[in-house]
């Protein structure tokens, strides 16, 4: 045994900065082991001391099992097999491994050892659930005509497909003219969005998601050379559904480009005085409205 172990000595100076969990000691390791020996010498007791050698007092992850597996016929032979959370990370098979038993456990320690040393050296991902969004709008009919806005979101992710998001939206419409009156109006739109989302990964880094809510809030109209509107300002309730691209620029941040629809579940009509007391025609708000919006998230 000793002398496999003097073979061994430029390998553990390797092994050492193994980064995890907890730091490994034999019984930690003990509950992580499988062990079915088959026709083989192999134990999981000192299998276990072998690797906590190997390691020192580098740190093991909880989510480790080690399956060891030995021929049924074949002393020599065995099978390892290493299992993590996401699924199996490692296998080797030992046909033949080595005659002598110290020798065997040794090199099914270092199998085990090395599969360790090589999960923590991959980059782990860090999943963040939490995000805020901000976003550049141009709305067409949401108000009488083509009017710039904003919009603030936070986003919860719940797992890889669903994405919950809540926020709110400003529309602004400067200067729309009347039909039959000379004179304008501005129209401001305010309201509360909240959604469910879908989301799939189209490409490397590049989301896609289809979402549905609905938009609450109030429209305010004020008027130029117009003594008082007929409702200066009502409520606006809607369905809303949207079509989002998320493209991944960096471990926190990404860039938006969203396509939303609009459905207004009541009918909104806007009517003036002239500053004479004369009534002018009203006008009806379009039922359906669309917005694109393009902006970035930032994932806390």
């Amino acid at each position: 045994m000793r002398g496999w172990r003097f073979y061994l000595l430029p390998l553990w100076g390797l092994l050492a900065p193994a980064s995890s969990a907890r730091a490994a000691d034999a019984e930690h390791i003990l509950r992580q082991l499988r062990v079915e020996p088959g026709a083989t010498c192999l134990t999981a007791a000192r299998l276990a001391a072998e690797v906590e050698q190997l390691l020192a007092d580098a740190p093991v992850a909880d989510d480790f099992v080690f399956f060891v597996e030995g021929s049924a016929s074949d002393p020599r032979n065995a099978y390892l097999r290493v299992v993590r959370q996401e699924g199996v990370v490692a296998r080797r098979a030992f046909e033949p491994g080595p005659d002598r038993c110290n020798h065997l456990h040794a090199a099914v320690a270092l199998a085990i050892a090395f599969a360790i040393k090589a999960e923590s050296e991959e980059p782990r991902e860090v999943i963040r659930d939490w995000s805020l969004s901000g976003a550049g709008l141009w709305s067409y009919r949401l108000l009488p005509q083509f009017a710039p806005g904003a919009e603030l979101s936070v986003r919860r992710a719940l797992g890889e497909h669903v994405l919950l998001r809540a926020g709110a939206l400003g529309v602004v419409a400067f200067g729309t003219r009347l039909e039959s009156l000379p004179g304008t109006f501005d129209a401001t739109l305010v309201a509360g969005r909240a959604e469910g989302c879908g989301r799939i990964e189209l490409v490397s880094s590049l989301h896609g998601g289809a979402c549905v809510g609905m938009l609450g809030g109030m429209l305010h109209v004020g008027g130029d050379d117009v003594a008082s509107a007929t409702s200066s300002t009502v409520p606006w309730i809607a369905l809303s559904s949207a079509l989002d691209f998320e493209f991944a620029l960096a471990a926190r941040w990404s860039l938006l480009l969203g396509i939303s629809a609009s459905f207004l579940l009541h009918r909104v009509r806007v009517g003036f005085e002239t500053t004479s007391g004369a009534q002018a025609e009203s006008r009806a708000l379009d039922r359906l409205g669309f917005a694109l919006g393009i902006g970035a998230a930032y994932y806390l």
